[in-house]
């Protein structure tokens, strides 16, 4: 003991000797106090100030509290001082030649104006914030004051087009419909994985995203996208991290209120042309005769009967025009009323904030719908010199009705608004639903009524979240300060999907009825420890922080089936009404994930010029792996240099500031697959042994293999930083490389495990996934007179490739995803992630004399002229399965947005233009629509471009010819590249016009502010794409167990999406 007593005096002295801390060597010092306000008087929390000596030898930071004061003890007296202040949304400025008083006050108050860019100077990182001129990572940043601008109904919505890297996709026009967000590219092709970035608001980490989030309690959006930013958060970083900050209160003395609200209407922003009935009853007698026709000398052949109303032309011009509108019937005019009431206020001691948002969205289709109720409220205060303390609580409740079947490809709802006949009415003469005059399928068609789906089908979701946090934070001895949260989050749903009989066009109505049910939940909690001591000497800057986390999340889940329910009206649309016999309780296990984690971060600079950061976390032992590996160490490091500030730069004065960047480093991927407690082994399994299935014990769904554990990821990040011509120009460059390693899959030979129906995965060796990259913000703001404008544009380019899967040939998603009679996507090495994969077009046969010339196609029968020509990949003379190869990419490599903003004395104007490029789409819609479908057989009606098929008067023709029953022979309708369209567009995503009434009058009616404005949305979409949206998103169809959580696994397939929708609004924001 003794010893070490000893050891620790010496390192004590040696350190304060290296400080240069001893009185002898030091002059006197002063506290210096002040206060940061806005042009208003209001103090501005967080506000970083540099205090920096004349001499030069040594500066000084520290950082405003909540409330806007700041403090620097013990500055020498000693030349003069020169003060930067910068903070969230302000403009820097600088007080320079201050004088420090050895006996007197010494006390600064400044005043900072409204910056351009709410998040230039100051950010948040994980555990901490950060100046912009001291970050070495790469981090996007987006203020809850842009993301208002957008009148969507969550915020992940409302990032789109706003930072590089990041793409947003709405899988829906649904209101409240899910949405994907994936920063720098998919990072997994694991059944299990997931791509999806790590949210985390107001420290509490929301393991089941932000949907429940208000966008006018956010105060501000960063985005960490590289390793030295990811890092700090382990296993759960390698998607990105995207940490949300909501408002909190001001300590003017005074209450302040502000009400923000609009309403408007929408509408759905294109529909599809189709056939009128005239159109619809010739192509119908043309395809059959010219069926009975080619097939007419074959002996067991029996000619398909011509509908006699449509057997000549005579007939068929007495028929009335363009018959039912059927896209009318179920698109309307939607509604949309958003409020929100905030109060906040304080005093020198305390702030806080509170707010109540209510949205109500009524979808473009009939019968969808989305309502919104969340309170929010903050708080904080100093409970002395040393010691702060806040609070955090939100609640959301929401209620969403969808419409069934929209983006599938059998039972979709799409597809019965376009395709149904026109010559059918909406309701018959007895008010039932109408039906066709012949229940003949070859004249009308095997499809549900349009109206009768959408009544009939009635999902319902209810979501209520609630969380909350605690802190404390305390300065302690020697410069240290340490924080301390305690965060937790419960959730709970519930579903109701209820299909009630539905009327076919011609077939016979189905008369069984089945709801599936189910209710939901779980709890989560997180408890942030971290302490953080920086120093400054002789133009050394060294910061130090370390922390402990432990985290838990628990999710379980109850389903329910039923069918035979006699009664069908809402109310009786309930669990145990329907047959008892057919009722069904499909056993869903409990899951959690569980563990603890230490990290550090060290930040050392000199002279502000030369920049390093080393970060460190360990997390230990989630049981969703049992496996001889529960920890992983994810280290990362970055350099900064700051090439402006050598004195080689101080003659180009256009540039204030030029950095350049490195950073490399490891984060982890937890994946969906939780730990649920049972089900480590299985019986009745089948193991192959000499080729004779024999019955044994396997490993279970749940269980690992030894050596199993989480997937990690690497990534190097080099970028760029320029500001020029006083701040009006600001560039960022980026350029990055992610590998993914040690990717879990399911076995390619499942002998050793037994044949379960989810056998349990491994690690793959080695790289299995590459993600490389270029991203470029830039920015100009600038005046002209009283007209003040900034302009901003950001791209990112993506190449994602498949390395290395093992033994394994391929990865595709699981049956149900299957499109018609294929699987369109597949994961294969040196190709990206769920690739399509299909037979590549080669023309059209024109003549019979090119077909006998052709390979053999051996997955068709007879070929005739119009029919489509495959390639012969492999060269054998014949077209069959082996020439299916990768025929395109679902993933856009380009995705970019451009921001405009335009002020002109109480006038503003915003513009969000946002789009992507270097996708292709499989418009499966499409192909229902010229060439059919055979499950809906040929009585449908078809698109208008149905008229561009082959015929022998039009040899040249952009499609195929158009055969009955062509699904016999498959010769057109077969996936191929034939089928693969262009998504690529530019949407105008959104325009706002605002006007602020002059504070003169609005203080006359005792009102601060007062601002009107208009606003639109998906005004127009330039694209050579003809489905209905270009915009298509991951799949939800055929996902059902554990195995299928990674819905990367079949994206850009298009079955009948519900397009998004074209808004206006008119708003109103006032503060009091």
């Amino acid at each position: 003991m003794f010893k070490l007593l000893k050891l620790t005096a010496v390192l004590l002295t040696a350190f304060l000797l290296s400080s240069g801390i001893a009185t002898a060597q030091q002059p006197p010092t002063v506290t210096v106090t002040g206060i940061v306000t806005n042009s208003k008087g209001d103090p501005i929390g967080f506000a970083s100030i540099v205090a920096k000596s004349s001499a030069g030898e040594r500066s000084y930071t520290t950082f405003a509290d909540s409330l806007g004061k700041f403090s620097f003890e013990n500055l020498p007296v000693k030349g003069t001082y020169n003060f930067e202040f910068s903070a969230v949304g302000y403009q820097s400025r600088t007080i320079t030649g201050y004088i420090l008083k050895s006996e007197g006050n010494n006390a600064v108050i400044v005043s900072l104006k409204p910056g351009t860019d709410m998040l230039k100077d100051v950010v948040v990182v994980g555990y901490g914030t950060k100046q912009r001129k001291d970050l070495t990572s790469s981090v996007s940043s987006v203020s809850g004051d842009v993301l208002r601008k957008a009148p969507v109904a969550t915020i992940d919505q409302a990032l789109q087009g706003r930072a590089a890297g990041v793409q947003v996709t709405s899988s829906t026009g649904d209101p409240g419909g899910q949405i994907s967000v994936r920063i720098r590219g998919i990072s997994t092709a694991s059944p299990a994985g997931s791509s999806e970035p790590l949210y985390v608001v107001d420290d509490i980490i929301q393991p089941n995203g932000i949907s429940f989030l208000n966008p006018n309690d956010i105060e501000s959006i960063d985005i960490l996208k590289d390793a030295a930013a990811l890092s700090i958060y382990g296993v759960r970083s390698a998607n990105g991290v995207v940490l949300i900050k909501t408002k909190k209160g001001t300590s003017s003395g005074k209450v302040r209120v502000t009400v923000d609200g609009f309403t408007g209407v929408s509408q759905v922003w294109k529909k599809m042309d189709v056939l009128n009935i005239q159109e619809k009853a010739t192509l119908n007698t043309n395809i059959i005769r010219a069926y009975n026709e080619q097939f007419k000398d074959v002996v067991s052949f029996v000619p398909i009967a011509v509908n006699p109303e449509w057997a000549t032309p005579q007939r068929i011009a007495n028929l009335p025009g363009s018959g039912t509108n059927w896209q009318d019937q179920v698109f309307h005019t939607g509604k949309v009323v958003d409020g929100s009431i905030g109060v906040s206020g304080g005093d020198s001691k305390s702030t806080y904030y509170f707010s109540v948002g209510h949205r109500k969205e009524d979808g473009t289709m009939v019968n969808s719908g989305f309502q919104r109720t969340s309170l929010r409220a903050n708080a904080e205060t100093n409970a002395n010199k040393w010691l702060k303390v806040g609070i955090t609580l939100g609640y959301s409740t929401s209620n969403r009705k969808v419409v069934a079947g929209t983006n599938d490809d059998r039972t979709g709802f799409m597809q019965s608004a376009v395709f149904y006949s026109p010559d059918i009415p909406v309701y018959g003469s007895n008010g039932e639903y109408g039906v066709a005059p012949v229940a003949n399928i070859n004249w009308y068609g095997n499809i549900f009524h349009p109206v009768n789906t959408i009544q009939k089908s009635n999902p319902k979701y209810t979501d209520n979240n609630l969380s909350g946090s605690v802190f404390g934070q305390v300065k302690l001895p020697f410069g240290i300060t340490f924080r301390s949260t305690f965060a937790a989050g419960q959730y709970s749903g519930s579903y109701s999907v209820f299909n009630g009989s539905l009327v076919g066009s011609a077939a016979a109505p189905v008369s069984a009825t089945n709801l599936y049910a189910g209710q939901y939940g779980g709890h989560n909690w997180n408890w942030d420890n971290y302490a953080t001591w920086s120093k400054w000497l002789k133009g050394h800057s060294l910061e130090l922080t370390a922390g402990y986390v432990a985290q838990y999340v628990y999710n379980k889940a109850i389903n329910y089936s039923q069918s035979n329910f006699s009664n069908q009206t809402p109310d009786f649309q309930q669990p145990g009404l329907g047959d008892p016999a057919t009722i069904s309780f499909p056993f869903t296990p409990p899951s959690e994930i569980a563990y603890t984690s230490v990290f550090g971060r060290l930040s050392y600079n000199y002279q502000e010029k030369y920049y390093l950061q080393i970060t460190g976390r360990q997390d230990a032992g989630s049981p969703a792996y049992v496996t001889d590996k529960p920890r992983g160490f994810f280290p990362a490091a970055s350099v900064k240099w700051r090439m402006a500030k050598e004195k080689f730069m101080e003659a180009i004065e256009q540039i204030d500031e030029l950095s350049f960047r490195a950073s490399y480093g490891e984060m982890g991927n937890i994946g969906n697959l939780a730990y649920p407690g049972y089900s480590l082994v299985k019986i009745n399994s089948n193991y192959g042994m000499g080729g004779v299935s024999q019955n044994g014990i396997s490993l279970g769904q749940y269980a690992s293999v030894t050596g199993t554990g989480w997937e990690r990821l690497r990534q190097t990040d080099i970028g760029l930083d320029l500001t020029a011509y006083r701040g009006r120009l600001n560039i960022t460059l980026d350029w990055y490389n992610r590998i993914t390693k040690g990717m879990r899959v399911i076995p390619k030979v499942r002998d050793i495990f037994g044949s379960s129906t989810n056998p349990p995965l491994i690690n793959l060796a080695g790289d299995n996934i590459r993600n490389t990259g270029f991203e470029a913000t830039v920015t100009y703001n600038s005046a002209i007179g009283k007209l003040h404008y900034s302009i901003s544009a950001n791209g990112s380019i993506n190449k994602n490739e498949v390395i290395s899967l093992g033994d394994m040939d391929f990865i595709v998603p699981p049956d149900g995803t299957l499109v018609g009679a294929y699987q369109p996507s597949r994961t294969m090495v040196g190709h990206p992630i769920s690739a399509f994969y299909g037979f590549v077009y080669d023309g059209i046969y024109k003549s019979e004399a090119e077909i006998q010339n052709a390979p053999v196609d051996q997955v068709g029968s007879e070929l005739r002229p119009g029919d489509i020509r495959y390639k012969d990949i492999n060269g054998d003379k014949k077209i069959n399965e082996d020439d299916r190869t990768i025929i395109g990419n679902p993933t856009p490599k380009y995705t970019y947005g451009i921001n405009l903003n335009l002020s002109y004395e109480n006038f503003d104007l915003s513009m969000l233009l946002q789009g992507v490029a270097g996708n292709k789409i499989y418009n499966y819609f499409y192909q229902q629509g010229t060439v059919g479908d055979p499950r809906y057989n040929e009585g449908i009606n078809r698109l208008a471009d149905v008229n561009k098929s082959w015929t022998p008067d039009n040899p040249d023709a952009s499609l195929p010819r158009i055969a009955f029953r062509d699904y016999d022979n498959a010769k057109n309708s077969r996936f191929s590249s034939f089928w693969l369209q262009d998504g690529s567009y530019l949407r105008l995503k959104n325009v706002q016009i605002g006007y602020t009434v002059p504070v003169v009058l609005s203080k006359k009616m005792q009102i601060e502010r007062i601002r009107l404005y208009v606003s639109a949305s998906n005004l127009f979409t330039i694209t050579r794409y003809k489905g209905f949206d270009p915009e298509i998103g991951i799949n939800s169809t055929g996902y059902s167990d554990v195995f299928s959580a990674n819905r990367d696994l079949q994206i850009g397939v298009d079955r009948g999406v519900y397009p998004q929708p074209r808004m206006l609004l008119f708003g109103l924001n006032v503060t009091f």
